[in-house]
Order: C-alpha cells, then structure tokens, then sequence
C-alpha cells in the first residue's frame, strides 16, 4: 500500500500549489504589480521570484509539471492498486 500513500501524497502537493497561491494575491498584485489572473492560471507557488514576469514564469513551468505529474501519478495508482484501484482512486 505504500506506493498509493506516494502516489496520494504527490497528488496532495499538487493541491497545495494551487491553494497556497490564493490568500497571498492580493500581496502579490500588490508587490510585484501584476494581474493575480496570471498568476493563479500558471499554478503552483514561486514565492522567491523577483519581478511579476519571473513569477508567471516560474508558475507555468511548475504547471506543466504538474500536468504531466498528475495523468502518471493516477495510472500508477490503478497499477500498483490491483482489485482495490476504485478505492485508491478516491483516496
């Protein structure tokens, strides 16, 4: 069962990317003068970055590993789960 609490964990941080980024962009707007619009449509968070076109960049690369982390992460779960995938799935 240990590769479906891997493969949950790695979804959960996929999550958090995306939530950690709303509270923070009225900051964001704010501070690096930009549209927090670009910043949420990248995903997940690059709190380091120095200006508004660092941090949209950053955010779209972390995205799109997301999005190809997220479709592998979920056939490895059906894989590794064997009879039990529904159940792993909706975990």
């Amino acid at each position: 069962m240990l590769p479906v609490a891997v493969l949950c964990l790695a979804e959960l941080v996929n999550v958090l990317g995306v939530t950690v980024a709303v509270p923070a962009l009225p900051a964001i707007e704010r501070d690096l003068d930009t549209s927090g619009a670009l910043v949420v449509t990248g995903y997940a968070a690059a709190g380091l970055a120095p200006s508004a076109e660092a941090l949209v960049v950053a955010r779209c690369v972390q995205g799109a590993a997301a999005a190809a982390m997220i479709p592998n992460a979920l056939s490895l779960l059906v894989a590794h789960a064997g009879e039990r995938h529904g159940r792993a799935v909706a975990l």
